[in-house]
């Protein structure tokens, strides 16, 4: 509590808060194993761009309280999302799948622009770039590129196709 204090202007607010335009949804997926990261995760994005909400896609039975208190701090909005019991992830083994948790907070109901991250990323600086990419039908999503072929993650994922890798870790929509 006291970082964010830090954080915080004269006026009692964050410095990056603009107010009246339309803010991005920051979105994350993860279970109760990853909540300590993402609560770091969480307070770099905050810490560096407002957000319209926080949007945690979880299983249905866990409660993330500390993720929760975060985002209280920061004064953003919470939308827990969980994963429904019906959701073609729950026919994977249960060890696999949270690596699919992604696929389920790609579904979103609300129109807005999102920013999926990981639990381990972290953000240096702000966001403002992202808010004028430009997003539509024939290019609905950004995603983090090394900008060069990725042979050496094509052969270990066992990949064989035309299309360059890129890291799901950060993805705009």
């Amino acid at each position: 509590r006291h970082a964010l204090e830090a954080v915080r202007n004269s006026s009692g607010s964050f410095p990056w808060w603009r107010g009246g335009a339309d803010l991005m949804h920051l979105l994350l997926a993860l279970d109760k194993g990853f909540e300590s990261l993402a609560s770091v995760a969480i307070s770099s994005y905050l810490s560096h761009h407002r957000f319209e909400s926080v949007v945690l896609v979880t299983p249905t039975d866990q409660r993330l309280d500390q993720l929760e208190a975060v985002t209280s701090a920061f004064d953003v909005p919470l939308d827990r999302q969980p994963i429904q019991e019906d959701a073609a992830l729950h026919r994977l083994p249960r060890e696999l799948q949270p690596y699919f948790y992604c696929i389920e907070a790609l579904q979103q109901r609300r129109p807005g622009r999102y920013l999926y991250v990981d639990a381990d990323t972290i953000c240096v600086d702000g966001l403002e770039p992202l808010e004028v990419l430009p997003l539509d039908g024939r290019t609905p999503l950004a995603a983090c590129s090394h900008g060069r072929p990725m042979p050496d993650r094509s052969l270990v994922l066992g990949l064989d196709s035309p299309f360059h890798y890129f890291n799901a870790g950060v993805l705009l929509f």
